[in-house]
């Protein structure tokens, strides 16, 4: 599905590579077992076209839905991100 997280490696998940679902046409996709797929800037370079990859898509969430609001977490400093005792300490009891 267009937009669905995949996971990329060619030795046998040693080392990963991230990237996500650019375009799937369903006629390349049947004849040639094709789909077009985006790395995160900057790590286009990580690929290489001579490896043979073996790729898992997370078919269970919708990762374009969340990419922003990852991204914006990744921005955040530790100590004052909001509700880290419960999201990061998983603590249960709410004061």
């Amino acid at each position: 599905m267009y937009g669905s997280l995949l996971c990329l490696s060619h030795d046998g998940f040693k080392t990963l590579l991230w990237a996500t679902v650019a375009n799937r046409d369903l006629n390349l996709l049947v004849s040639k077992k094709q789909i077009d797929i985006r790395f995160p800037s900057g790590f286009e370079a990580d690929f290489k076209l001579d490896l043979t990859y073996t790729m898992v898509e997370s078919v269970s969430t919708y990762y374009e839905a969340y990419q922003h609001v990852l991204a914006a977490i990744q921005r955040l400093e530790p100590e004052t991100l909001p509700f880290k005792d419960y999201i990061i300490q998983c603590k249960t009891e709410v004061a």
